[in-house]
């Protein structure tokens, strides 16, 4: 694990994902408050990972009977993750594999590292009365891919873009699934691109977006392709996000997580 961190490079580009992540996050969580009609304390606004003021909302308070499962969740996590990079580094630095082996190659580590921050952040923010709801809610296990991004992958970002884009665009769904894929793909260019670019290395925006309104033209095509059959739109999600994954698994999202 040493390797992680050989570089100030590498470890720049977490820093620099998370200061972007907050700072972006501010306006959101004033507008989606707005838009409920209430107000939130500086915690909230300043610190908290999730972006809705409802994910908040539904996070639990706290009670001593939470505190072993968000133990038990970091500790799984945590073996997980530390596994998941030791061998992707090792496979890096013994065998070089080429850009786009090494996106498809950090899949795994990146979903156990997004599960084992998400569980930290959680034991974080236990004084401050709220539970965090994870993260995730066992995506490789969504029914379709309209699930998968809906209720299934980042709830603490996926949330808002529910109840401040989708959910007001709702007469028209395939405008509003676009909007919200667009702005995804938009706030990813913010948070993972600009900062990269900002550090000195060559730009690659773009590819997060394109790889976003991918997922829209899927989830749109879904019902047409695949009309039942639940193993089928399980596949069929996989491979959607899957497949076009480089796109987003560029230099720059590497870059921000350390793979």
């Amino acid at each position: 694990m040493i390797a992680l961190f050989d570089s100030l490079d590498v470890a720049l580009g977490f820093v620099a994902f998370m200061v972007a992540y907050l700072l972006v996050g501010i306006p959101i969580k004033f507008a989606g408050s707005h838009r409920l009609g209430k107000t939130y304390g500086a915690v909230f606004y300043l610190g908290v990972p999730c972006y809705s003021p409802t994910t908040w909302d539904r996070s639990p308070n706290f009670s001593p009977e939470l505190i072993w499962p968000a133990v038990r969740s970091l500790l799984f996590w945590g073996v997980h993750c530390a596994v998941a990079y030791s061998v992707y580094w090792y496979l890096v630095k013994n065998f070089e594999p080429s850009p786009l082996q090494r996106s498809y190659m950090a899949l795994l580590p990146f979903y156990a590292f997004s599960e084992a921050f998400a569980a930290a952040l959680r034991m974080f923010f236990l004084p401050t009365g709220r539970v965090l709801c994870p993260v995730h809610a066992r995506p490789l296990l969504a029914p379709s891919l309209s699930k998968f991004w809906g209720r299934y992958w980042n709830r603490w970002v996926s949330d808002w873009l529910r109840h401040l884009i989708f959910a007001p665009l709702l007469r028209t769904p395939y405008r509003a699934a676009f909007a919200v894929f667009v702005i995804s793909g938009l706030w990813h260019e913010i948070v993972l691109e600009l900062p990269y670019y900002l550090a000195g290395h060559s730009p690659t925006f773009g590819s997060m977006t394109l790889f976003f309104l991918l997922q829209g033209l899927a989830l749109i095509l879904e019902p047409k392709l695949i009309r039942s059959r639940p193993v089928l739109r399980r596949i069929y999600g996989l491979i959607a996000v899957i497949v076009p994954s480089p796109l987003l698994f560029n230099d720059a999202f590497l870059w921000a997580f350390m793979l």
